[in-house]
């Protein structure tokens, strides 16, 4: 598959994408607050429609109210006709009777001088001269008569924005006592009330709110386009590293499969059930079998009957976790029915999340070293009788003997050089290892952790947004954010493990402070640290192996050691770097875990060893029940 290029059209598409969302933002937000400019308006004129017809009413029900008489409210001659219009208090005071419309006209006059909004009662068929509708009113009275409910519109006057609203009155009982003689019936139309408000204050909020919306997207599409360049940037250096990565992976990955095809030892690796998924050259001769053969058969099967038991408990163990890898000596079957001894090493081979998924075999033919096994103790037998019965044979016994050692020898320095091979393929396993999490490590950090980081980011900008009267919608959208920042959290710690981007960034000194730091606060455990500077004398190779082996002995101490207090030194000494580690733990018998069965001694000590022997340097633990573990190594100052 050829390399990802990525191209510079790509970073201006996206940039012409930005500026158009960020202007259609602009624009919708502009559009809205001029929108609720206008609900605001038109909710104060149905606030001063309802005012003036709840007083009408009120006025109308009551036949008239009683004023006394002034310039301002002289008689009305409408009312000519009312035996009752002018009465006087007992007191003498001189009072005329204001209707309904009297009174309207004169609360609308005095809202316009107090408050900027204007009233007008007006109808079709006036009886005040006054109250004759404009042409806006015109229209909205001939509306009302083909049934429209009530009448909105901004429109210009005096040069100025206004919205006019308009809702009709419909002829009560009380008021025929005035408009009877209009010919108007009870529920007929009879004219509307029209309220005016000055959109001016309104709109010049809109255009305060439209320059700090346009500054704010203009800061934001700044940032959107920063980020954009940035992150081209960033890309293509990420793209430029993965495709050297994958190139080194692709190398690395030849490299095993010459190893695979080539080594003299037998390597299969098969699912959890069994059944063979690979088996190199040297395994196939073994058996006799082709490889597309042994994908056929149960390699249960492939054991001698009278070994498969012991095996296939081990291997139970194994699948249980009890044991990281086991090594057992047993006869298998070749496919022409002859029987072959094997030195056979099997462990757990994790999938790339880490969980087991398949057996990994290697199997060295010892055939040779059993047969000469075998010879050696008939020919001591049969030493023992010729002593026995003939001490004159003895110098030709001694003769067959020397050969029969000198052939053990040769087969023992064919085992030697085969478990020399072996360890060089656990080296490169180790190389492969690191390989494969860097590049996890990699793809976690620079493609999910930023994309959640994005995806973060959009959903605050649209939390923003959000109005006020959308609690619940908000803290949904809250608890989304904080769970992908839990998420982030995950990402990066799962990053950090697989390698850690401080050991990169800050160099190994750094990493082991923030290592040590952190399994503190987790496990609560005392730290007393010393350590030199050592930045830029280890390779980087060797200071990832370093940080692995710190690694691994506090994943020891958390799990076996019980510890409350680790002493930690670190420091340059006679051209090499020395590292020593103390912990006041439960300790163990160094003896008993070093010797016997190797499967009963895990992983880590073996892996430890192996990583401090390939950067040239050695390692000692001491350790005895009770009174803690110690573990010193030294590591070559990289030239």
């Amino acid at each position: 598959m050829p390399p990802f290029r990525w191209k510079a059209g790509l970073a201006w598409g996206l940039m012409a994408i930005w500026t158009a969302l960020v202007g259609a933002s602009l624009l919708w937000n502009i559009h809205q607050a001029r929108q609720t400019a206008l609900e605001l308006a038109t909710t104060e004129a149905h606030l001063s429609y309802n005012k003036d017809l709840a007083y009408r009413l009120w006025a109308t029900r009551h036949g008239g109210v009683y004023v006394p008489i002034t310039p301002e409210t002289p008689p009305n001659p409408y009312l000519s006709h009312l035996p009752e219009r002018d009465i006087k208090t007992p007191s003498g005071r001189a009072l005329t009777l204001l209707n309904p419309a009297y009174m309207t006209r004169q609360v609308h006059e005095l809202s316009a001088q107090l408050y900027g909004i204007k009233g007008h009662l007006t109808s079709l068929k006036p009886i005040r001269a006054g109250n004759a509708p404009d042409d806006w009113e015109t229209k909205a009275l001939e509306a009302f008569e083909a049934g429209t409910p009530e009448l909105s519109e901004v429109v210009e006057l005096a040069g100025d924005p206004h919205l006019r609203f308009m809702r009709p009155m419909h002829t009560e009982k009380a008021c025929l006592k005035c408009h009877a003689a209009q010919g108007y019936k009870e529920g007929d139309i009879r004219g509307g009330i029209s309220v005016d408000v000055p959109l001016k204050p309104y709109f010049s909020g809109v255009r305060v709110q439209t320059f700090v919306l346009a500054a704010g997207h203009g800061l934001i599409w700044l940032l959107g386009l920063t980020g954009i360049i940035i992150g081209n940037r960033r890309i293509r250096q990420h793209l430029e590293e993965r495709n050297l990565a994958e190139e080194a992976l692709r190398k690395s990955e030849d490299r095993f499969r010459k190893v695979f095809e080539n080594a003299a030892t037998g390597i299969a690796i098969t699912d959890w059930e069994g059944r063979f998924q690979q088996s190199n050259p040297a395994y196939c001769a073994l058996l006799g079998y082709s490889e597309e053969e042994l994908r056929r058969i149960d390699f249960a099967s492939l054991i001698h009957p009278e070994d498969r038991d012991a095996n296939l408990a081990e291997i139970r163990r194994l699948q249980a976790g009890e044991l990281p890898f086991f090594q057992i000596e047993n006869r298998y079957v070749r496919k022409d029915g002859q029987s072959v001894w094997v030195h056979k090493f099997v462990s757990v081979l994790p999938d790339v999340t880490g969980r087991p998924a398949h057996l990994l075999a290697l199997v060295t033919d010892v055939t040779e070293r059993k047969w000469a096994e075998e010879a050696l103790r008939r020919a001591r037998h049969e030493l023992e009788l010729r002593v026995q019965k003939r001490t004159a044979d003895l110098h030709h016994t001694v003769e067959q003997l020397q050969w029969e050692v000198a052939e053990r020898r040769q087969a023992e320095e064919r085992l030697g050089k085969s478990e020399e091979r072996l360890r060089y393929l656990a080296a490169q396993l180790l190389t492969a290892q690191e390989t494969e999490r860097k590049r996890l490590a990699l793809e976690l950090h620079d493609d999910l952790g930023q994309s959640l980081i994005i995806l973060k980011l959009q959903l605050q900008a649209e939390l923003r947004k959000l109005p006020p009267d959308v609690s619940d919608a908000k803290e949904r959208l809250q608890h989304i954010i904080d769970y992908i920042d839990e998420v982030i959290g995950n990402v990066r710690r799962m990053s950090r493990d697989l390698l850690p981007s401080i050991l990169k960034d800050l160099g190994l000194k750094a990493a082991l402070n923030y290592l040590f730091e952190e399994f503190s606060k987790l496990k609560e455990i005392q730290f007393n640290l010393e350590m030199e500077d050592i930045d830029g004398l280890l390779s980087k190779e060797a200071q990832i192996a370093v940080y692995r082996i710190f690694q691994e002995s506090l994943t020891n101490i958390a799990k076996h050691a019980r510890a409350t207090r680790i002493k930690v030194s670190i420091k340059p000494q006679d051209g090499k770097v020395a590292f020593r580690l103390e912990d006041n733990g439960s300790g163990f018998d160094l003896k008993e875990v070093m010797s016997g069965d190797l499967a009963k001694r895990g992983l880590g000590l073996p892996a430890m060893h192996e990583r401090v022997r390939l950067l040239g340097g050695n390692l000692d633990i001491s350790s005895r029940p009770g009174t803690g573990t110690m573990i010193s190594f030294h590591v070559p100052i990289s030239g």
